[in-house]
């Protein structure tokens, strides 16, 4: 599935960097696995090609 945050208090940048971490929970069994210490550089350019990065 996916996940939006949005926070309409702040306002990106081009050159802001967003830092972020993924923690995802198996449904069959429980387990959880991260993926730390994430970036994204915000380039302006992604707002034309829609909402953002898509994580696949």
């Amino acid at each position: 599935g996916n996940f939006l945050y949005e926070d309409k208090t702040h306002q990106l940048k081009p050159g802001d960097t967003v830092n972020y971490w993924l923690l995802t929970v198996s449904k069959t069994n429980g387990e959880g696995h991260t993926l730390t210490g994430q970036s994204f550089v915000f380039t302006g350019d992604d707002l034309e090609r829609g909402r953002g990065r898509t994580l696949e």
